[in-house]
């Protein structure tokens, strides 16, 4: 494997361009995905609204995960970063929020921020989300937003517990 630290535009760990982030770093940072989430779907932009609904999504993981865990695992599976945010959910809520972080997983992958309209719409073709839906890139957008508000909302409700 080769030694990623000597890459171009990647910097080693300790030095001067290594970008840390605590908590309240991702948490701020779920938030503010989150508003562009809502302002690109009002304005029809569906991939933009995907996009950063899943970012808001992590972000939120993320600041829960940091907290009992500060040197984890940085991948970007949802199903792996909910851990430590659906221990600290309302027990009758878990599976519900459960269900939700699972298709959202279906739905977004990091990757995506790579993927034209067009290729977005074949994926979502394949795994079968609202395959009726005569624009399924909208369809799955307004399904992410509203997979991420509920995130969000028992996030930020349960931060200070």
């Amino acid at each position: 494997m080769r030694d990623r630290s000597k890459a171009p535009g990647c910097d080693p760990p300790g030095t001067l361009l290594e970008m840390r982030f605590d908590a309240q770093d991702y948490r701020e940072a779920a938030g503010e995905r989150f508003v562009k989430a809502t302002n690109a779907q009002g304005r029809g932009d569906y991939l933009a609204a995907h996009l950063a609904a899943g970012l808001a999504v992590e972000c939120m993981f993320r600041a829960y995960l940091v907290r009992v865990a500060p040197d984890f695992d940085a991948r970007h599976d949802l199903s792996a970063l909910s851990d430590a945010y659906l221990r600290r959910m309302p027990a009758k809520r878990i599976g519900h929020l459960r269900a939700s972080i699972n298709d959202m997983a279906i739905l977004w992958r990091n990757n995506h921020r790579y993927c034209s309209g067009a290729k977005l719409r074949s994926h979502f073709n394949r795994v079968a989300r609202h395959q009726k839906a005569k624009d399924m890139l909208k369809e799955n957008g307004i399904a992410m937003i509203e997979i991420a508000n509920e995130v969000m909302k028992y996030g930020e409700m349960k931060w200070l517990d």
